[in-house]
């Protein structure tokens, strides 16, 4: 995509946004890519955010984002802010990536997420399935908004405020699993993956290094 968006980027504004649908939607719906303006306005169900892009030189094929804080039920972890820094050679920092299904948190982010989603859980858990480290029996689950919220506050002030949806996803057996994983190691890097970033409308401003977005419902804002 980025070079593709250079290649044409004189002609499109240097801009491009995707909104990705309910990956688990039936039946099943295309996502959108737009490159330039959208052709028609959007059907947004939030105030546009923005935050700035962040360049790695090591790696300039990824977006970057800085992270400074993220809470569960509006409840701000005490991650060091060392955790979400890009270092001087390329190393850490935060990704947002649709080619990757399942969000990662470098460690000890990811810990401390997981713990605080699960003192505030409001049902039995399950033994961990598969690479899922929170699990549960979803059969009398009435309604997604009685569960753990994650919010992810980035530069500028901008939240990220995904729904239970994109942060649990259904497993066989009437189970749901939290949808996010740690990583750790020298030169390991937080990444959004698509799931997370489900029905928003992500914009990508490369002329003036701005991620813009909003919560939206894909299948439907240009339908």
């Amino acid at each position: 995509m980025i070079s593709f968006v250079q290649q044409v980027g004189s002609i499109v504004g240097n801009k491009f946004s995707y909104c990705l649908v309910d990956f688990f939607s039936t039946p099943s719906l295309n996502s959108l890519l737009i490159v330039g303006d959208p052709p028609m306005p959007i059907k947004l169900l939030s105030t546009v955010q923005s935050t700035p892009l962040i360049q790695n030189s090591f790696a300039p094929s990824f977006y970057y984002v800085n992270v400074l804080d993220v809470a569960v039920n509006g409840k701000i972890l005490p991650v060091p802010s060392s955790v979400w820094e890009l270092d001087a050679v390329g190393n850490g920092g935060t990704v947002l990536d649709t080619g990757t299904t399942l969000t990662t948190f470098v460690e000890p982010a990811y810990q401390m997420i997981l713990n605080a989603i699960s003192e505030e859980f409001p049902y039995p858990k399950v033994d961990p399935l598969q690479t899922f480290d929170l699990c549960f029996n979803a059969t009398g689950l009435i309604s997604l908004s009685s569960l753990p919220t994650l919010s992810i506050t980035f530069e500028q002030g901008a939240v990220f405020s995904p729904p239970a949806s994109n942060i649990f996803i259904d497993i066989p057996g009437g189970l749901k699993c939290l949808s996010l994983q740690g990583v750790q190691g020298p030169f390991a890097f937080t990444v959004l993956g698509n799931l997370i970033q489900q029905n928003f409308h992500m914009e990508f401003d490369l002329d003036s290094s701005m991620l813009r977005f909003a919560s939206t419902q894909c299948s439907g804002s240009f339908r």
